[in-house]
């Protein structure tokens, strides 16, 4: 579609439905994606009319477009009432959620993501592939995800802290894929994998940086999640 041509022909009063199309992609976009505060203020008013209806297996997809906005109000917004490890388990499993959590951590630095949105992500996580094998057949993970997931670890929290307790605990369902006579060499990689960065975790005499590079493990120096609304819409959290 032409924007500048259906511009002009709505000043003559012509509606083209693709232009009405386009302008609410954009606008959602915006929200989204919020650079401002009134973008934010837009966004944690989604964030709570999304909450008010509930999450459900029909829906899901505009919860993830909220959390992956990785904005502190909105999120708390979202997950007000909810305790976030489980937040989304009445949420059938499928191939693009698991996916999309996994792109999601490996684009953000250790430090980058809200701590809340994590424990949505890696929840949901742990009740996949809590059935290793029924989960490695609905999203076959990759070194490069193990990693991912493995860098969030907090080397200063003991294993019972409680999203070190979920990662951990991931990490060694995908380690119980490397059984006897396992000719996958993928399950066999991140099998491993996952048994190097707990054995590192575990061991005082090391740290994350003998199985995860520097560059997997480097911290923003200046970390903010998101622009903070001028106000809230409805009830503050907490």
């Amino acid at each position: 579609m032409n924007i500048e041509w259906a511009k002009k022909q709505l000043e003559l009063g012509v509606i083209e439905k693709e232009y009405i199309d386009f302008l609410k992609n954009e606008y959602l976009t915006a929200i989204l994606d919020p650079k401002d505060p009134k973008d934010v203020n837009a966004l944690v008013a989604y964030a709570g009319y999304l909450n008010s209806v509930g999450l459900n297996s029909d829906n899901y997809p505009l919860f993830l477009y909220v959390l992956f906005a990785n904005n502190a109000a909105a999120v708390d917004v979202l997950l007000d009432g909810y305790d976030a490890a489980t937040f989304m388990e009445e949420v059938i499993p499928n191939h693009y959620i698991i996916e999309s959590f996994f792109e999601f951590m490996r684009n953000y630095k250790k430090n980058e993501v809200y701590r809340r949105s994590l424990e949505v992500i890696v929840g949901y996580m742990a009740k996949i592939y809590n059935s290793v094998e029924e989960g490695y057949q609905l999203y076959q993970p990759t070194v490069s995800d193990v990693n991912a997931l493995g860098k969030f670890l907090d080397e200063e929290q003991d294993q019972d802290e409680s999203l070190n307790r979920l990662i951990l605990d991931v990490l060694l369902f995908f380690s119980d894929l490397d059984m006897p006579y396992e000719t996958d060499e993928n399950k066999l990689e991140i099998a491993r994998q996952s048994s190097r960065i707990r054995s590192d975790y575990f061991d005082n005499t090391r740290s994350l940086i003998n199985s995860l590079t520097e560059t997997t493990l480097e911290k923003s120096d200046s970390v903010k999640f998101g622009v903070a609304p001028e106000y809230f819409y409805g009830k503050v959290p907490g």
